[in-house]
C-alpha cells in the first residue's frame, strides 16, 4: 500500500468518527493497530495528530453550519462536541479569530 493511500485512509478513519463520542482506542482498531502504533504513524503520514484533526474538522462543520443553516449557535456547540457555549467560543474564536456569532452575522 503507497504512502499517500495509507494517509488518506487514516485519514477518512477519523473523519468518519465526527458524528461519534471520540475514542482512540476504537480508531486505533479499525486501523490493526494499538493506540501508540496508530498515533506515530497517523502523526508521520497526516502530519497531525489524530486528535488535532478531528477538532480542527469539528470546527469547520460548525464554521460551515454557521454560515448556511439557521441552527442556534448552542446546538452547533453541542454538535461539535463541546460541552458548553464558552468553550466552543473559545475554541472557534482560537482557531478563527473571531466569535462564531460574529462569524455568522458576517455570511
Amino acid at each position: 500500500m503507497s504512502g499517500a493511500s495509507e494517509g488518506e485512509r487514516l485519514s477518512d478513519i477519523v473523519l468518519n468518527s465526527l458524528d461519534q463520542k471520540a475514542d482512540s482506542g476504537r480508531l486505533a482498531r479499525q486501523t490493526y493497530r494499538s493506540r501508540t502504533q496508530f498515533f506515530r504513524v497517523f502523526r508521520a503520514m497526516v502530519d497531525e495528530t489524530p486528535a488535532a484533526m478531528r477538532r480542527r474538522l469539528l470546527l469547520e462543520r460548525a464554521a460551515w453550519q454557521l454560515g448556511r443553516t439557521r441552527l442556534p449557535v448552542t446546538d452547533i456547540a453541542l454538535d461539535a462536541h463541546y460541552g458548553s457555549l464558552e468553550a466552543f467560543t473559545r475554541a472557534f474564536r482560537r482557531a478563527f479569530r473571531i466569535s462564531p456569532s460574529l462569524y455568522r452575522r458576517m455570511g
